[in-house]
């Protein structure tokens, strides 16, 4: 099979669906069983994907100049190029994301990682629009669909109207720098509770700051909160204004591997997401043995499973009692720590690269 792959949008984007596809080109390639090509916005993140995945014989790397201003313009923004001309003689195309660029070439794969602007209340407004015409493209062209979780297939139903019948859950896999085995000698965990991710509104980080200042009245710690400028945390510095506490740090851009040791070294990992479509960063912190301590909604307890405790996002009171329940109860944390670790190992971006190929194939099979 020779497959190209469109890696402007989530490249470009970054985040949680820039990590998906550098690791998935990389696990497919890693397969043998695929020819790959594969498109680029100019940047760094894709000069290293490119980096590492150029030296294959089965890979190809193309780049073309990706500058959207706004979510509506991904549907626009196509650099003065063609994907045919790119992707010329391939046998299918995937994308990464749901926005596809208008293509002839035919059949179709995406991959769904949410539909959070469709939701209730959208939490992604600014994305909305361009959700809508995503999904009627997919509709109008039956595109075959991935997911990334059970609740995004569901939430495709529901939300977007879509024929779920033969969406197809491929869960991401949980990249190798988080996997590393404990070793006597590791250094402590140290006082502070980690939450890591962007500040929009699903995020819910203005209730988690509040349940900090309830738990710091008896486990005086800090709060770091891991994440680049992009991820919103300069309009999060705004909103707490000049007088930021100084147990709120904001570590700006961490590589992997300083991610990891924060994970491993953190007390607690919180995530109060009110919305996610998978929610990358509970796979990362299992992995680490992080305790973890997350919002009681499907897709987390999806995701962890019995290697989490749960709390209502909406009650700060709940998510204060949660987290003071892991820095008190050492027994607890022990177990959910090693619990994750299993929990984690289910997840590899082998298997991930396995299920995907099925989709090319049934996708193929379907376009006879």
């Amino acid at each position: 099979m020779i497959i190209g792959i469109d890696a402007r949008i989530p490249i470009f984007t970054g985040r949680g669906w820039g990590r998906y596809t550098c690791e998935i080109v990389e696990a497919l390639a890693a397969t043998n069983q695929l020819e790959l090509r594969v498109l680029l916005p100019k940047g760094t993140l894709a000069t290293t994907l490119a980096e590492r995945v150029r030296p294959r014989s089965n890979v190809e790397v193309a780049f073309a100049q990706f500058e959207p201003n706004s979510p509506d313009d991904y549907l626009e923004a196509s650099g003065g190029i063609t994907l045919e001309a790119v992707f010329g003689g391939v046998d299918l195309l995937h994308s990464p994301t749901r926005f596809i660029l208008p293509t002839e070439i035919r059949p179709l794969v995406a991959t769904v990682h949410d539909v959070a602007p469709l939701s209730d209340p959208p939490f992604k407004p600014g994305f909305r629009d361009a959700t809508l015409r995503a999904i009627e493209y997919i509709r109008q062209h039956h595109v075959r669909l991935m997911t990334v979780s059970a609740f995004t297939r569901l939430e495709l139903g529901t939300r977007a109207g879509l024929d779920v019948e033969a969406v197809v859950v491929v869960y991401p896999g949980v990249s190798d720098v988080f996997l590393a085995t404990p070793k006597e000698g590791d250094p402590p965990r140290e006082n502070y509770l980690l939450y890591v991710g962007g500040a929009g509104p699903n995020k819910n980080l203005e209730r988690l700051i509040a349940s900090v200042r309830l738990v710091r009245a008896t486990h005086p710690l800090d709060l770091l909160i891991a994440g680049d400028r992009s991820w919103d945390h300069e309009e999060l510095r705004r909103a707490l204004g000049p007088g930021v506490p100084p147990w709120i740090r904001l570590s700006g851009y961490v590589t992997d591997d300083e991610l990891a040791g924060l994970y491993r070294k953190a007390a607690v990992c919180v995530c109060p997401s009110l919305h996610e479509g998978f929610g990358l960063p509970v796979l990362e912190a299992m992995a680490c043995g992080t305790p973890l301590a997350c919002s009681r909604i499907p897709v987390l307890e999806e995701v962890a499973r019995d290697a989490a405790v749960y709390f209502d996002p909406l009650v700060i009171e709940d998510v204060a009692a949660i987290v003071r329940s892991l820095l008190e109860d050492r027994r607890l944390s022990s177990e959910l720590a090693s619990r994750g670790r299993v929990r984690a190992r289910r997840f590899t971006w082998a298997q991930t690269a396995r299920e995907t190929i099925d989709v090319y194939r049934q996708a193929l099979e379907g376009d006879r």
